[in-house]
């Protein structure tokens, strides 16, 4: 049984993580962490999922052992939970976005002492399409062609452009050497 704990499971994807989690005879949800200013701070994270109560509270500091930290949280909060799972020698998965180049520093040295998946997008055919960029971005290097990113999102998105829609650009600049960006729209 693999003990999981969520970062940010009072959040949308947080919610979602403990249902699937709690789904799967696998795994165990065995910690939901959170601020401590989020309105549903301190409830059970299986109501909070919809699935009914897990025994899991809601809580700002990791009291039991799990074998991974899955994070899907905010920006400021990625850095402490790192300290965290350094401290603890715990494997975490990182899927929040707009990170700052700091936090991406932090990241990469956290990688040297504990396992770390990190991916500006979980969705497997996100990655896939990535791959598929890389490979287009090559074969129009010498092209003179000019390449535009355009992303929707629903409205709880909180950055702008996404991880993912920068991780495109960077594909795309690395592949035609073209390093120019304009943002239709930035900030949280």
């Amino acid at each position: 049984m693999l003990r999981v704990a969520i970062h940010g499971a009072c959040g949308r994807m947080g919610r979602r993580l403990v249902a699937i989690g709690s789904a799967d005879p696998q795994v165990k949800i065995v910690a939901g962490l959170d601020a401590t200013a989020h309105p549903d701070f301190g409830q059970d994270a299986g109501q909070l999922a919809g699935i009914g109560p897990i025994g899991v509270c809601v809580s700002d500091t990791l009291q039991v052992d799990c074998d991974c930290m899955i994070d899907f949280s905010l920006p400021e909060a990625v850095p402490g939970l790192l300290e965290l799972c350094v401290s603890k020698k715990i494997p975490v998965v990182v899927a929040t976005t707009g990170l700052t180049e700091a936090t991406k520093s932090q990241l990469h040295e956290a990688a040297k002492s504990i396992p770390v998946v990190w991916a500006p997008s979980m969705s497997l055919a996100v990655n896939l399409t990535m791959k598929l960029t890389e490979i287009a971005a090559k074969a129009l290097a010498d092209q003179d062609a000019d390449v535009e990113i355009l992303e929707r999102h629903h409205r709880f998105k909180k950055d702008a452009p996404s991880g993912t829609a920068l991780k495109f650009g960077q594909i795309v600049a690395e592949a035609m050497g073209q390093i120019t960006a304009v943002h239709g729209r930035s900030g949280c």
